[in-house]
């Protein structure tokens, strides 16, 4: 292993199966999200040196080439079942729920809550500010998407995160679904 490939491949180790597991609950689709970590982490790889924080700038890249295949392929609305009769079935449902939310707001609330980063990073990755992010997530639209998801119960408290939401009790994150 070479030293400018180091941080590469020690982001990879930590990052490479939460950043997919939340790429598919963005996506609904495991091939995009498989597709997007490879190509975000190989683009690491070639820049080296250049990329000062790797775990940082492949979360950001992995999800702009997501939404990039998803908007190439123009996913019909049913495309979810027919495509992931692998993913269990209460995954298929969030994501099915997630599916209702914008690009951006289904991404905020994947980001925030399944990849459980803070609203400072999600932003970030984004390429919007925090605020944005807070207001996305607790928008009136996000809520009431969110509401009843098949899955009860949040990963974590936002007290943890030094603030309390309308959704907190409302979405679960987990390694264990996506």
């Amino acid at each position: 292993m070479s030293d400018a490939n180091e941080p590469i491949e020690q982001a990879y180790r930590r990052q490479a199966a939460k950043l997919w597991r939340a790429l598919v609950a963005f996506s609904g689709d495991q091939e995009v999200a498989s597709d997007a970590v490879a190509e975000a982490f190989a683009q690491a790889l070639g820049r080296g040196d250049a990329v000062r924080d790797a775990e940082r700038w492949v979360w950001k890249v992995a999800f702009r080439i997501a939404a990039g295949e998803l908007k190439d392929q123009r996913m019909r609305e049913n495309q979810i079942e027919e495509s992931s009769y692998q993913l269990p079935e209460e995954a298929i449902a969030m994501v099915s729920l997630l599916r209702q939310l914008s690009p951006k707001q289904r991404a905020a609330v994947v980001l925030h809550y399944f990849a459980d980063l803070p609203n400072e990073q999600t932003a970030e990755i984004l390429g919007v500010t925090t605020a944005t992010v807070r207001l996305i997530s607790e928008s009136d639209s996000t809520s009431s998407t969110i509401s009843n998801p098949p899955i009860c119960g949040a990963k974590r408290s936002d007290a943890s995160r030094g603030h309390r939401s309308r959704t907190d009790h409302r979405v679960q994150g987990g390694s264990g679904s996506l």
